[in-house]
Formats: C-alpha cells, structure tokens, sequence
C-alpha cells in the first residue's frame, strides 16, 4: 500500500481546525479525489480514487 505525507500550517484556532477535519461528509469540498464520504455510527465509507476505503 502507497502512503502519501503532506503537511500544511493552519493559521486557525485548533478547536475550529478539529471541528472542521471531523466533518468527514464535508471532505469532498476540499479534498480532491475524494468522491463521497458517509459516516455511521461505527463505520465510514470513502469513495476515492482508485478504490473505496472503508473505516
């Protein structure tokens, strides 16, 4: 399995930042490649490119 690192400084408060990255249904907005994200109670489905991984 590929891993891909990045990382980015935020200039935002980290509560605001943690809000914002635990709304995974809003990560297609700003992720590209990212398709769909669903969240349930247990589980998350992402679709992505190429295949779709599931947590």
């Amino acid at each position: 399995m590929a891993t891909i690192e990045q990382s980015i400084e935020v200039n935002a408060p980290l509560r605001a930042v943690y809000n914002q990255w635990t709304q995974f249904e809003d990560f297609p907005k700003f992720m590209e490649g990212v398709k769909e994200v669903r969240q349930s109670a247990s589980r998350g489905r992402a679709a992505a490119a190429p295949g779709t991984p599931a947590w």
